[in-house]
């Protein structure tokens, strides 16, 4: 149902993150990213109760806004998920540290849930 998806939407994407850790300490890093990926997104989606096929980064920041998330936690978010997908699609070039958009990430989901009253 819709209200148990947004209740259980931080436990989602915790496992995600688990997941995600675990993949970092085997040193896939692409898998890494593509997790973090999912977690960003999927949280904000499952949150706001938006079809995954609806779902963008301007969506998110847009939605975000609209909850009076601090600029800073929304624009480290979409850093993230920048990290991620430049991760993923052009390599992990650039000094794009996945540990650290790893623990950002992880961080960034925790401040989220504490600010949004969804």
């Amino acid at each position: 149902t819709a209200l148990l998806k947004k209740k259980n939407a931080t436990s989602v994407a915790r496992k995600r993150l688990t997941a995600a850790r675990k993949l970092l300490e085997s040193k896939q890093d692409s898998q890494v990213m593509e997790e973090i990926h999912k977690a960003l997104m999927g949280y904000i989606g499952d949150k706001f109760l938006l079809p995954l096929s609806e779902m963008s980064k301007e969506r998110a920041a847009s939605l975000l806004e609209e909850q009076k998330v601090s600029p800073d936690l929304i624009q480290q978010y979409l850093k993230n998920i920048d990290d991620c997908e430049m991760a993923r699609y052009g390599g992990l070039a650039g000094g794009i540290s996945v540990a650290s958009v790893y623990a950002s990430s992880e961080k960034v989901i925790t401040a989220i849930e504490g600010g949004v009253k969804a």
